[in-house]
C-alpha cells in the first residue's frame, strides 16, 4: 500500500486503491458495520453509512487544497 524510497529526496506513495479498502474495512469492524455499510447488531450507527469522500494525495498531485481548503504540501489521505 505504502511505497517509500530511502534515498536522498525520498517519498512516499500511497496506492489510493489499497488505502480505501483498508480504510473500508476498518470502518466496517469499528463501526460493526456489513459489507454495505449498514449497520450490524450492536452497532453505533444508526442507518446506513455513506464514504462522501476519500483522497489520496501524493508527490505528483503536491501542492495541493483539500476540499475543506487547507493547503496539503506533504503526502496525505484525506476523508
Amino acid at each position: 500500500m505504502i511505497e517509500a524510497s530511502s534515498r536522498k529526496g525520498s517519498y512516499i506513495y500511497i496506492n489510493e486503491a489499497a488505502a480505501e479498502s483498508t480504510f473500508r474495512n476498518f470502518l466496517q469492524k469499528n463501526l460493526k458495520l456489513d459489507a454495505s455499510l449498514r449497520p450490524l447488531s450492536g452497532s453505533v450507527a444508526a442507518g446506513q453509512v455513506d464514504i462522501v469522500e476519500f483522497a489520496v494525495f501524493n508527490p505528483g498531485d503536491l501542492p495541493a487544497t483539500d476540499s475543506l481548503g487547507n493547503t496539503l504540501d506533504e503526502v496525505a489521505v484525506h476523508y
